[in-house]
């Protein structure tokens, strides 16, 4: 299900141009082309998302680039994009929210209904969603009764990899204590108290293990007395403090997943990382105070954010503790290194015993106040990614265990967005305008200028395979798809006299410019198609690599009806074989009749531009069963 690359273009004018073309060859190679947008690039309506706290610092410089002259960017009058706006709820929970996740009626952020927050039109989240929650999300509204109450608003949910980003564990350390050299994370020139920590140690850590519940087990050959008599008189007894975000975080589920590579045995993906994952093991007098108490071994921040969590964990009186952040906020929140007495810092992390020490930050001064930004997530392995952004999530993971040779807590940021905006928030000048914006952002954050600010910025770009998946869904993203109007393709320009070829100037440097590559052919046709009881069986002869999308619908009482769709990639030219499975509603209306249905189906050649055509086909009613 790989969908298909965006366009390159230089600029406002540019981009709009290429798009304008392209929309052109679309109608010229294919007899029937459906609706897509009517407003031009860049010139949508303003926009907001909200989600997930860890790509905030992403989102900054994306919508500086995106209000940019580079190329896939829309320029300084693009409409404004604004990511977790003042006073929504954050969090990568928050944001799957947002576009219809349901959660629970007493929740603190409620949603039974599954209902779909019509201000946003993307979100954030670091926690991809799994298949049930991807289905409740695409099928919006339901009633008390968990029945679809608008079927017609139904729609597919692109989960869209944009930044690679590490996260950090941070520590306030006990002030008064001394770190043995062995376990130094830099040279003793630095005279800096930072440590480096072995894995397995801080799994136990964080899980409040009895066996490493005290900064001597943690930190063994820790010397004196801590300056706050509430720790102890002793460092090595000083409890540890676990500093926790109080939301269903997408931070957590990177770190949990990492000390699930750890120690696979805890639970941490299962028992503890369960929706709305803000449980952890062995709580003692958990709290969620402005401060954290001495008696209590979890300490929630009061409010959703990494920023709140950090904050707290920084304050005076939480000395002794541990947690976690991103690195961009753990760097914003003083997590980096002013001083050599400074004792809120990240860690470095060893994979093994003894082994090699792996520091979140990609520069070795990056731990420094006014060090080299950056995450150390260049050489992560990626395991669980899916050939599309419409495919399983799920199960993606960068975290490392025993035996990693790159930093392990590693993790990928994600953005949701629609493939057809136009069912999902309503056909409307105003949301077709504003689909336009959520397309063209998205498009300027996966060009090389959108991933080349993301270290400077403390993250790490997509490798080539993510963006290249990230890209052609995003090129997939489109308005009112399901619209059967039949585009007139333009008259045929006459073919110019031969004109002999003027001189070619070598450009500077001495190359002589080469002619822009072809675009790939988008003509395709459907060869047959057949119905096998409530299924859609369909052939589609396509020219080349590419990806081939296929949605039916049905016309009942003058309302429109999802009866199903699927997705398959084609690897090279030949014959794809589609079957549509009829949805629940689709077999509840064929009990009482036939349904006339039309497929859309668009093939997308990869780097190319997409081109659709429709088959119409019937269902026939469903007999109904003889009672014995």
């Amino acid at each position: 299900m790989a969908l298909p690359t965006t366009a390159k273009a230089r600029g406002a004018r540019m981009l709009a141009t290429v798009l304008a073309g392209s929309a052109a060859a679309a109608a010229l190679s294919a007899p029937a082309a459906h609706a897509a947008f009517v407003t031009p690039a860049c010139k949508g309506a303003d926009i907001s998302g909200v989600g997930a706290t860890f790509p905030v610092q992403a989102h900054v410089g994306w919508v500086a680039n995106f209000r940019s002259d580079t190329p896939g960017a829309c320029g300084a009058t693009a409409p404004n994009v604004t990511y977790n706006p003042s006073g929504a709820i954050t969090g990568s929970g928050a944001g799957r929210i947002a576009m219809g996740l349901r959660s629970a009626a007493g929740s603190s952020n409620p949603n039974p209904n599954q209902n779909r927050d019509a201000n946003r039109r993307f979100a954030g989240t670091d926690e991809p969603p799994t298949p049930a929650q991807t289905l409740q999300m695409e099928q919006g509204p339901i009633d008390n009764n968990g029945v679809d109450v608008t079927p017609t608003d139904n729609g597919d949910l692109h989960v869209i990899p944009v930044a690679v980003g590490a996260v950090a564990v941070d520590v306030n350390f006990p002030q008064g204590c001394t770190v043995p050299t062995a376990l130094q994370a830099n040279a003793p020139a630095d005279s800096t108290v930072r440590l480096k920590l072995e894995a397995g140690q801080l799994e136990k850590a964080f899980a409040a293990d009895t066996l490493v519940d005290t900064w001597g087990e943690l930190v063994p050959g820790i010397t004196g007395t801590p300056s706050d008599a509430n720790l102890g008189t002793t460092c090595a007894g000083a409890p540890i403090r676990r500093v926790v975000r109080q939301d269903d975080s997408g931070t957590t589920f990177a770190l949990k997943d990492w000390l699930a590579k750890v120690n696979p045995n805890r639970g941490w993906r299962t028992t503890f990382g369960a929706t709305p994952n803000t449980t952890w093991p062995n709580t003692v007098n958990e709290s969620s105070a402005a401060t954290c108490p001495y008696t209590s071994n979890l300490c929630k921040a009061a409010s959703s954010g990494g920023g709140n969590q950090l904050t707290l964990l920084a304050n005076a009186q939480s000395q002794g503790s541990i947690g976690y952040g991103v690195v961009a906020d753990s760097r914003t929140r003083g997590f980096d290194v002013a001083s050599a007495t400074d004792t809120t810092f990240w860690v470095a992390i060893q994979n093994d015993a003894g082994g090699t020490a792996y520091d979140p930050s990609r520069s070795p001064n990056g731990y420094k106040q006014n060090g080299l930004a950056g995450s150390n997530c260049g050489g992560v392995t990626f395991t669980g990614v899916p050939a599309t952004t419409l495919g399983d999530w799920e199960a993606v993971s960068a975290a490392g265990g025993a035996g990693s040779t790159a930093y392990p807590a590693c993790t990928v940021t994600y953005i949701l967005a629609w493939d057809d905006y136009g069912p999902v928030y309503g056909l409307s000048a105003d949301n077709e305008k504003k689909a336009r914006t959520a397309k063209d952002y998205l498009s300027s954050i996966v060009t090389a200028d959108g991933q080349a600010d993301l270290s400077a910025r403390d993250y790490a770009p997509l490798p080539t395979s993510l963006r290249t998946i990230a890209q052609n869904g995003v090129a997939a993203i489109g308005y009112n798809k399901a619209d059967t109007g039949v585009v007139t393709p333009p008259a045929p320009a006459p073919a110019p006299a031969p004109a002999t070829p003027a001189p070619t100037t070598p450009a500077a440097g001495g190359t002589t410019p080469q002619p822009a590559p072809q675009a790939p052919s988008n003509v395709f046709t459907v060869a047959s198609g057949r119905v096998s009881s409530t299924n859609l069986l369909l052939s589609i002869q396509v020219p080349g690599a590419g990806t081939v999308r296929a949605v039916a619908t049905a016309k009942v009482k003058g309302k429109t009806v999802r009866v199903g769709s699927v997705s398959a990639t084609a690897s090279a030219a030949g014959t794809v074989k589609l079957t549509i499975k009829a949805s629940s509603a689709a077999k509840k209306l064929l009990k009482k009749a036939g349904l006339k249905v039309s497929v859309a189906v668009t093939y997308t050649p990869t780097g190319g531009t997409a081109a659709s055509k429709s088959k119409a086909l019937t269902l026939k009613k469903l007999k109904a069963a003889k009672k014995k």
